[in-house]
């Protein structure tokens, strides 16, 4: 919801506020209202605490006049806007976190199926991906076709995923190489391209890395 108040249009923050902070914005007909766009979002948890006293009438009405207060209040916490460039390093982590879990549950899956037949595997994904070709091939192990198939399926997905998260990684790279941030963060011991970008999607969008002081003070 939107509410006009002293420092212009804010919005309560949630899901597409982002977006919809990097569009311009008119009001109503007739309103009055300057054609502008939101500066920042309020945090969601503020704006809650302002409708506490009016749950039983949740009109859009009350939201917008429970954003007008909270943005008034001298302590209020705001949250800004993020740009298409924070949006994409968001997105691109929260993929390849998804992809990395996945990838993970797949190697537990091969490694639980092996175990209830008699073949224990060393947890990582290196043991994995050097161990199960060669059960594969091994044709005196006492497994069967339907097993094999199974196992070999496995295998598949799992060269896709870590393909997928690779390709994903290569783009991370490049993003770490090309921002100032990122480089000063990887100078740090064992930080490198991945919690780099990571500690930059996380930081504000204003955020100064020159303003860091310099660890020996």
């Amino acid at each position: 919801m939107l509410a006009q108040a002293a420092l212009g249009i804010r919005r309560e923050f949630a899901g597409g506020v982002d977006w919809h902070g990097s569009l311009q914005w008119s009001a109503f007909p007739g309103s009055g209202v300057a054609r502008t766009r939101p500066r920042s979002a309020i945090d969601a948890g503020a704006v809650r605490e302002a409708l506490r006293a009016a749950q039983q009438e949740r009109l859009p009405t009350v939201d917008a006049k429970a954003i007008a207060q909270a943005v008034q209040r001298p302590r209020m916490r705001f949250v800004p806007i993020k740009t298409k460039e924070h949006l994409d390093l968001q997105a691109l982590h929260r993929v390849r976190e998804r992809w990395v879990m996945r990838r993970t549950a797949v190697m537990n899956q091969i490694r639980s199926l092996l175990l209830e037949r008699g073949r224990t595997m060393p947890k990582g994904r290196s043991h994995v991906d050097a161990l199960l070709p060669r059960i594969l091939e091994d044709a005196e192990l006492p497994l069967s076709d339907s097993f094999r198939v199974l196992l070999t399926q496995l295998k598949v997905e799992l060269d896709q995923l870590t393909g997928r998260v690779e390709q994903v990684d290569t783009v991370i790279q490049q993003t770490a190489k090309d921002n100032e941030s990122c480089q000063r963060l990887t100078e740090i011991p064992g930080v490198g391209p991945v919690p780099a970008t990571a500690l930059r999607w996380e930081m504000p969008v204003t955020f100064d890395i020159h303003a860091i002081p310099p660890s020996r003070n």
